[in-house]
């Protein structure tokens, strides 16, 4: 009979656990935090590219190459970037731009 009881105590936990995940419960970020968020990210990463090319932000080109892969171009030079745990990190190397 215990384990009877236990075996529904688990079940009870467990219909439970995904009632509330399924509703939502839980920390969630508003619209305005997650536009926050990415004005944040993209900040930091010009910053970061800024800083690697030596050339100032505004005269950066971004392109979108995949969803965690981003090719920079500015003042004469390149480079691309990948995202690795939320993070931009550069994997070419500072490179001297090609126009084609």
């Amino acid at each position: 009979m215990a384990m009877v009881g236990a075996v529904m105590n688990r079940t009870f936990l467990i219909m439970l656990t995904c009632a509330l995940w399924q509703s939502g419960c839980g920390a969630r970020m508003s619209d305005e935090e997650i536009q926050q968020y990415y004005k944040d990210e993209a900040a930091a990463f010009s910053n970061r590219a800024s800083f690697d090319l030596k050339c100032p932000s505004a005269e950066l080109v971004v392109v979108d190459l995949s969803p965690d892969t981003r090719g920079v171009e500015g003042c004469g030079r390149s480079a691309t970037y990948v995202r690795i745990n939320y993070k931009w990190i550069m994997n070419s190397g500072t490179q001297e731009a090609h126009r084609i």
